[in-house]
């Protein structure tokens, strides 16, 4: 296993460990620091598996250069009558970058379907008001594990569609191989 493999798999581990430290906790201001915790993590952790798949595929799959350019977030230019990928930053969403990949390993992008995307969309919208509040946001247990569950099963969609097998922890489920 890679390195940055080894470091995907250990966010998606920390993140479960918080979510396990936040339900056995009972004061709530802790509760909430171990639920922003796992949820800034657990997507930090499907985005790091994302970018680590794109880093070992992008090249060798017959991407577009659009197509490489938000893989990579990178703004593309017309130069000369050729489009090609600048160097300069161009933010793509995770989400875009997710049915891009299923589009492309398995013919299929309509994903949008599968159980776990809702979930998943949803704890993005949650992540967003952490990182950009405009008012007080107190997380719940429940969303917490339905964003991390859904984490967990992207990532395995992703494994079994491009690696052909499933993602090894994906059975454990939310139960963290971490004890700190």
């Amino acid at each position: 296993m890679k390195e940055f493999d080894q470091y995907c798999d250990d966010l998606l581990e920390q993140s479960k460990r918080f979510l396990e430290i936040a339900k056995n906790n009972s004061d709530e201001k802790a509760i909430n620091a171990y639920l922003n915790a796992a949820l800034l993590i657990s997507i930090s952790s499907l985005e790091a598996s994302v970018n680590s798949l794109i880093e070992d595929f992008y090249k060798s799959k017959n991407f577009t250069v659009f197509e490489i350019g938000l893989l990579n977030e990178k703004e593309i230019v017309l130069k000369n009558g050729i489009f090609s990928i600048s160097n300069r930053f161009k933010m793509s969403r995770l989400t875009d970058k997710i049915e891009l990949l299923a589009q492309k390993f398995s013919g299929n992008s309509k994903i949008k379907h599968k159980n776990w995307w809702s979930s998943l969309c949803t704890g993005i919208l949650l992540i967003n008001e952490i990182a950009h509040p405009k008012k007080n946001k107190i997380l719940n247990i429940e969303d917490i594990e339905r964003t991390i569950l859904s984490v967990i099963q992207c990532i395995d969609f992703i494994f079994r569609i491009v690696y052909k097998k499933s993602l090894p922890s994906a059975q454990m489920e939310l139960q963290s191989k971490m004890n700190f």
